[in-house]
């Protein structure tokens, strides 16, 4: 799984909610495994928004994120890890 470890201020994640600790499940559609995975289909989209689906602690949330850069940084972390909030 990928976590959010931070976000770049005024950035699409701020914006729409993201937050510290959140765990990135998904993007447009696609199971994220790894950091470079998703650096590399937000490098590569089109100009079309993205599903991104999250999950904080025992929430899942999916939002329509605009095309281009999200402004997390992220880490990969092991699946079913607990939360390290």
């Amino acid at each position: 799984e990928v976590e959010v470890k931070g976000l770049v201020p005024n950035s699409t994640a701020a914006r729409i909610g993201v937050k510290a600790g959140d765990r990135l499940l998904s993007y447009n559609g696609e199971q994220l495994y790894c950091v470079d995975q998703f650096i590399d289909r937000v490098a590569n989209g089109d100009d079309r928004s993205k599903e991104l689906v999250y999950r904080r602690g025992d929430t899942t949330v999916s939002i329509q994120v605009p095309p281009g850069r999200v402004g997390v940084n992220i880490v990969n972390v092991r699946a079913g890890a607990p939360d390290r909030r």
